[in-house]
């Protein structure tokens, strides 16, 4: 039994251990492979190196999600043109990673202006890879705004109701409890409706810049180093914050305890003065007593039927090996339990 528990145990440290390495994986610093371009689960993916349009005029609502790795040359301006073409089409940047002649960037650009914006990228330097996902929310969006409609129409019948008078004061109060049911709801749908067009109107570039000359790329060995290296930072990062959040709680725990500790022996006291039975973990402990009561019965019982087994089988047989082994096992499960009620 303790065998199983610690193999057990040891399988979920692994467990634990294989998924942050993943998550480290994933969060590494990013890939050098020109090949990789960036994905989002879109429905729709193109890989190409031209400067062929990527928005085309469409009734749907879609996102799109653009990557470009490019080879641009040692110490040239062409990093500051593009932040100049971001700030003249309306788009901002949100996000940046520089290391050793590579930089990340990754921009919220206004779709009407995507081919554009992208083309002046594309300029800058030898494009070695291009991805384009794009993604159809059109059905998701009407949806939402079907049930936002309908969520609405509620919203008037009821304050339409609540104002028109007429209703006794339990009447009203359930009116007004349903209104704000219906106002959250209303707020959720519009922050929804608004997300949506958020990512409808603003589509994703991530650009990685590799300078000429600068940049090196990693060999395998340092690859994987840098992503044990990570791995050991995210399993860091994972107990620090839980050791953390422990140290924060201890003194509300202390004070929890304290409170439990002078509560029990007030009434300690209390029972000894008045001469009454301390009853405060009666029913603990007699939940203990049954369990251990429970398994001792369930053992025995176990005893009895593989003894029976046993006469049944010829004293060589494999069965009756495992089944003395089993009869042992339980029989020091026992002694050790009645060793602790002693």
């Amino acid at each position: 039994m303790k065998k199983r528990w610690i193999i057990m145990v040891m399988v979920l440290l692994l467990c634990v251990v294989i998924g942050f390495s993943l998550i480290a994986c994933q969060n590494a610093a990013p890939s050098n492979d020109f090949g990789g371009g960036y994905s989002n689960g879109g429905d729709k993916v193109e890989s190409t190196n031209d400067n062929s349009p990527i928005v085309t005029t469409t009734d749907r609502m879609m996102v799109y999600y653009v990557t470009i790795n490019i080879t641009i040359e040692e110490g040239g301006n062409q990093i500051d043109t593009v932040k100049s073409k971001l700030k003249e089409v309306g788009g901002y940047e949100q996000s940046s990673y520089d290391n050793d002649g590579y930089v990340r960037y990754v921009f919220r650009v206004p779709t009407e202006k995507l081919d554009e914006f992208v083309k002046v990228v594309s300029s800058q330097g030898e494009v070695k890879d291009r991805t384009v996902t794009s993604e159809d929310i059109t059905e998701i969006y009407n949806t939402t705004l079907a049930k936002k409609n309908a969520l609405q129409a509620e919203y008037d019948y009821l304050n339409d109701l609540l104002t028109a008078g007429g209703l006794t004061i339990e009447e009203a109060l359930e009116v007004r409890k349903q209104l704000r049911e219906v106002a959250s709801e209303l707020d959720a749908y519009n922050t929804s409706l608004s997300t949506y067009k958020k990512q409808a109107d603003y589509s994703t570039v991530t650009v990685h810049f590799y300078e000429k000359g600068v940049y090196v790329e990693p060999s395998y060995w340092e690859e994987l180093g840098q992503t044990l290296q990570d791995s050991g930072n995210s399993v860091g990062v994972f107990f620090g914050g839980v050791l953390t959040a422990i140290v924060a709680i201890l003194p509300y725990l202390g004070i929890i305890v304290g409170i439990f500790g002078l509560y029990v022996l007030i009434k300690f006291i209390v029972c000894k003065a008045t001469k009454k039975p301390f009853t405060l973990f009666k029913k603990i402990r007699e939940k203990i007593a049954y369990e251990k009561k429970r398994r001792q019965y369930y053992k025995q019982k176990t005893l009895s039927e593989i003894n029976k087994s046993s006469n049944n089988c010829p004293p060589t047989h494999p069965t009756s090996v495992k089944e003395e082994l089993k009869q042992t096992e339980i029989n020091e499960e026992i002694k050790e339990e009645n060793a602790d009620d002693k």
